[in-house]
């Protein structure tokens, strides 16, 4: 974002206390460039990212939607709802360091299509995975009202029932959806990508797995 490019700038041999984030106003009205140090400064891309960072959950995700929306055409995405965007950026605002980062991030929410990372699924899509997404979309289907409450109890009963941690039940489902094993809450991008497409993911992962399994006994 420009003000986070200038706001690092400024920074660069100034500061004021030890506050790292500044608004164009505030620089306005504390820089003084008789307090800039005279010592070489040093220009650090990762700092810079984290700046931006800061920015961008500083920005209204309106803004943050136009903004983000040429990266999404740049990989065939082009988001037709709004308030569907929106939504997605609200998740995903405190995850990236970039707008670049951003949409790559939540490819994920817009196409059907996605890739699973080879770690990912060898480690949470193997046999054991395979009952624990079987229970799961069973679960789901019965789901009258898709939400995240409704989800919540759906994973503690099945962690019950099958005497397993959340996280054993949790991150197999994350990589069926997402083709990773990070993403925002697992309840919220289950309930705002839908039962429908949740459902299907959770379904091709399990008919991956089987595949997987045939093609290593032929």
């Amino acid at each position: 974002l420009p003000e986070a490019m200038i706001n690092y700038l400024a920074r660069l041999g100034w500061a004021y206390g030890d506050q790292e984030i500044f608004t164009k106003e505030e620089l306005i009205r504390l820089f003084d460039i008789n307090h800039v140090s005279s010592s070489p400064a040093i220009f650090d891309p990762e700092k810079l990212k984290w700046v931006n960072s800061q920015h961008m959950m500083m920005t209204e995700n309106e803004r943050l939607a136009k903004l983000v929306t040429p990266f999404l055409k740049d990989m065939a995405i082009t988001p037709n709802d709004q308030n569907y965007l929106l939504r997605v950026i609200e998740l995903e605002k405190p995850r990236a360091n970039t707008l670049k980062e951003m949409a790559e991030k939540s490819l994920f929410f817009f196409t059907d299509d996605i890739e699973i990372d080879d770690g990912a699924a060898s480690k949470w899509l193997n046999e054991k995975s395979v009952a624990i997404l079987k229970e799961v979309d069973r679960e789901i289907e019965g789901l009258s009202v898709f939400n995240q409450d409704g989800l919540s109890r759906v994973f503690d009963s099945i962690t019950k029932k099958m005497g397993l941690k959340m996280k054993e039940v949790a991150q197999p489902v994350r990589v069926a959806i997402t083709g990773g094993t990070a993403s925002p809450g697992i309840f919220e991008i289950m309930e705002l990508i839908g039962k429908e497409k949740v459902l299907k993911r959770i379904r091709g992962a399990i008919s991956r797995r089987k595949d997987a399994g045939q093609s290593t006994t032929t």
